[in-house]
């Protein structure tokens, strides 16, 4: 039975316990290219799996283990030069302690400490003459371990591999990110420890140099302390180097599953809850995130079913890391552009790679942290303007933004949001295809989310709010402009694979503002609606749904509503 990999990270483990490993090691021979690598990706999408990649080929200590830890591996009978040709020292900050409440003072003596420990793990590998100080900065550290090093005269040099080196960023980036600031301006202990970095690698020290994380904003506020780093973020021929592509997914959902049918099902099961995400403008190759599509096909092999909650619960933080960001800088903006994700489901913007938050933050600035982050994605780029069009990944990222704007809501003391009553308005839809509960929650969202443009709000608004509301279920997958033969429905609602659920819908929209609401407009509204359903229904998919229930509803301003079933 294959064994598979959810919540291990680490390279060595995986080979030599005979965990399934997804072949990335073809990007060594790639970023050897380079020298001072930067690289950054969302939370959980194999950045750790593939630093202690690095680690196994380039360490000195490692070579009696290359063909137990490679074979069969793309860069085995392909090694390059360096191969295990480096002493490597790394550091994982995600074991910093931090958060908002602490002073800079706390969090230097948690850097510090982190620090300490890794560079005794590195002494303590390759059995080197040097003593690591316990009473001094992590750059005096770091200043004493290299300078020690350099005086031992050893053939090889050192790689330096750094894996969450923005560990902290979220934690402070609230408010005015002074703390932040603080930490990385010209006299932060942060900035201080990449000085050092910097001018052994000027020593010639320190001849490689790789570093991930989630966002550049770490190594972008102290630029001058570190300014030569290669970044490939947003390079194309790096897209797929952590995360999954398709390809890659299919060949491992054909290992759990000899079933062709099955296999069909559960594929569509991964793109909509984990595929979307795209990291180049010039290429627009999909990708997986590979932590949530390991947790589902690790209870899939151990229990032959989908996970019954569909998003690992070890991201829930990402709701409260969603929260800090849009709290930096300039809040009431950074709503803006939420909402306006969320109704219209794409905003516009473009990437920024050098952040200056001492100075501005624009609507591109906070995009791109969205970006960073996961939360958004690229879904195309304007051809005249050049400007990208961001998109919500996946269902995941959905139900996200669902759970945050609702909470907003309840914080605002406007109205109590509550999910399990929201769950329990989709039953009588679910049993008896009764719209009514769900259509009067969109019209309490509508009412007290801040909406408040009502002259300019749209249809195409009105049918991102009630896909936002289905999102906060697992037992339907929700459709905007699903094709049909004969043009685009609104909102298609359709059971998935083994729901529990009876009915499904199909909903034509029509929306009028309060000076366009007489009864004969809202009476030709309807009529059009019934005449579009009509023409959708020559779809032999829609005709083979024998669950399915078709509405007519109309919204008259944000507090009336109409709602009619049709034969």
């Amino acid at each position: 039975m294959i064994k598979i990999p959810y919540g291990i990270s680490g390279f060595e483990r995986i080979r030599k316990q005979g965990y399934k490993y997804i072949d990335k090691t073809k990007y060594i021979r790639k970023i050897e290219e380079e020298t001072y690598c930067i690289y950054v990706r969302p939370r959980r999408f194999g950045k750790t799996l593939f630093t202690t990649t690095l680690d196994a080929y380039y360490s000195i200590d490692k070579k009696e283990e290359y063909e137990e830890l490679f074979k069969c591996l793309e860069i085995y009978s392909n090694p390059t030069e360096n191969k295990n040709s480096y002493y490597v020292l790394n550091f994982n900050f995600s074991g910093l302690l931090f958060d908002s409440q602490m002073n800079i003072k706390q969090i230097e003596e948690s850097f510090n400490a982190v620090v300490y420990t890794y560079l005794n793990q590195f002494v303590d590998r390759y059995k080197l003459n040097i003593k690591i100080k316990d009473n001094v900065t992590a750059a005096q550290m770091l200043r004493d371990c290299l300078g020690t090093f350099q005086g031992l005269h050893l053939e090889n040099k050192i790689y330096i591999i750094i894996d969450e080196y923005d560990h902290f960023t979220n934690g402070l980036l609230e408010g005015e990110c002074k703390t932040f600031l603080d930490i990385l301006g010209r006299a932060g202990f942060v900035r201080a420890f990449y000085e050092v970095i910097k001018a052994y690698t000027d020593y010639n020290v320190v001849e490689r140099f790789f570093a991930t994380g989630v966002a550049p904003l770490t190594l972008d506020s102290m630029t001058s302390g570190f300014n030569i780093t290669t970044s490939l973020t947003l390079n194309p021929q790096y897209v797929a180097m952590t995360g999954l592509t398709e390809e890659e997914v299919k060949n491992l959902v054909s290992e759990v599953e000899e079933n062709k049918e099955q296999q069909e099902m559960i594929l569509k099961d991964l793109v909509d809850n984990y595929d979307g995400y795209k990291f180049s403008k010039s290429n627009l190759e999909h990708i997986f995130n590979p932590t949530l599509v390991m947790y589902y096909l690790n209870n899939y092999v151990k229990l032959g079913i989908r996970p019954e909650e569909i998003v690992d619960k070890n991201l829930s933080t990402n709701a409260e890391k969603l929260k800090n960001l849009m709290l930096i800088k300039t809040p009431e903006d950074n709503y803006k552009q939420i909402q306006k994700l969320i109704l219209e489901g794409e905003v516009s913007g473009n990437i920024v790679q050098s952040f200056e938050l001492d100075k501005t933050f624009s609507s591109y600035d906070f995009l791109s942290l969205l970006f960073y982050n996961g939360y958004i994605t690229i879904k195309e780029v304007e051809p005249i303007s050049n400007l990208v069009k961001f998109v919500v990944p996946n269902f995941v990222s959905y139900n996200l933004y669902a759970q945050y704007m609702l909470n907003l809501i309840s914080a605002e003391n406007r109205v109590k949001v509550d999910i399990g009553d929201l769950q329990r308005a989709l039953v009588p839809f679910a049993t008896e295809g009764n719209l009514v509960p769900i259509l009067e929650w969109v019209r309490n969202f509508l009412m007290y989310s801040s909406v408040r443009d009502k002259e300019n709000f749209k249809e195409q608004d009105l049918k991102h709010i009630i896909h936002l509301i289905f999102t906060l279920t697992t037992q339907y997958d929700v459709y905007t402009e699903f094709p049909s033969l004969q043009g685009y429905t609104d909102v298609y609602i359709r059971n998935k694979d083994r729901s529990v659920n009876i009915c499904e819908g199909l909903i034509e929209l029509k929306y009028l503002n309060k000076k366009e609401g007489s009864e004969a407009k809202i009476e030709k509204a309807k009529n059009e609606a019934k005449e579009q359903l009509k023409n959708y229904m020559k779809d032999e998919r829609l005709q083979a749904n024998k669950n399915l229930r078709k509405y007519v509803v109309v919204f008259v301003g944000f507090e009336e509503f109409y709602v009619e079933e049709v034969a």
